[in-house]
């Protein structure tokens, strides 16, 4: 990986909030620390992780710094078009970010600019990608779905599900994230109560009418990779691989970059360390 900085932009399920991905963000930015470091007390060892891998500890960190940097879009998911105001919120932060980093003299964005997109934010990052003044060097998908550009979310899922969402919503705004299933994907996954109760408040009641508009028409042919975390996405993994992306597995679980962040952060620099040397 290159010298420089390299500035990480985390962004969260338009479903969900930034409490999602702060503790991914947290553990990008401390990346310097050793893989063993990095990885003390979590559920996944540093052989699992590694296998199959052509990059070791000291190849993966060594000479470069995270800048991980992580926004809150739920105010953009209130009212129609969403996308539309989604994109330009995105864009519109990072340029506010750039300015404060260029006033101050820190090189906070400096260096090459990866997208890391986790769950719904996935289809939208070719996107944010094109609306950046900044050329973005790779994304990179967390237990993503990948673009469908011109398509809507409703175009993508089976339409009973469509149908269930639209049923159970109110006033025209679909049930916070969580209430989708059952049982609550909280209640079992995240054994935190704080952290619980966090990603729970933060979850928006989105619009019914952000499932049926069409996301942005952009197409992405630059560098990308994908982090696997369930089953929730195989389809994608699939897609991914059959690309020729770099993609790591981790035997865990959909809101592990919220409760075991460790691990993800070391798939996820892998997958950046392969992308970053192909750009």
């Amino acid at each position: 990986m290159p010298a420089s900085p390299i500035t990480a932009v985390l962004v969260h399920s338009p479903f969900l909030g930034p409490a999602s991905l702060r503790p991914l963000a947290d553990a990008l930015a401390a990346h310097g620390n050793s893989t063993e470091d990095l990885l003390a007390g979590s559920s996944i060892n540093t052989e699992d992780l590694l296998a199959g891998s052509s990059n070791n500890t000291e190849d993966l960190l060594a000479g470069s710094s995270i800048n991980a940097v992580l926004l809150d879009l739920r105010p953009s998911v209130v009212a129609a078009p969403m996308h539309q105001v989604l994109v330009g919120a995105f864009a519109d932060a990072m340029s506010e970010l750039a300015s404060e980093s260029l006033n101050t003299g820190e090189e906070d964005l400096a260096g090459p600019v990866v997208l890391i997109g986790h769950s719904g934010a996935g289809p939208l990052l070719p996107a944010f990608a094109d609306a950046l003044e900044d050329t973005v060097t790779g994304l990179v998908f967390v237990d993503a779905g990948l673009p469908t550009p011109g398509r809507s979310w409703r175009d993508t899922v089976p339409a009973e599900l469509y149908a269930r969402l639209r049923s159970a919503s109110r006033e025209g705004r679909l049930p916070r994230w969580q209430r989708w299933f059952q049982p609550d994907p909280l209640t079992e996954l995240v054994t935190d109560e704080h952290l619980r109760a966090e990603i729970a408040d933060e979850a928006p009641e989105v619009p019914v009418a952000f499932l049926k508009e069409p996301r942005p028409d952009v197409e992405w042919d630059g560098p990308a990779g994908y982090v696997s975390l369930s089953g929730a996405y195989t389809g994608d993994v699939a897609a991914a691989e059959a690309l020729g992306w770099p993609v790591r597995r981790l035997d865990t679980h959909h809101l592990a970059p919220a409760t075991d962040p460790d691990p993800v952060a070391v798939a996820v620099l892998e997958v950046l360390a392969e992308l970053l040397t192909a750009a």
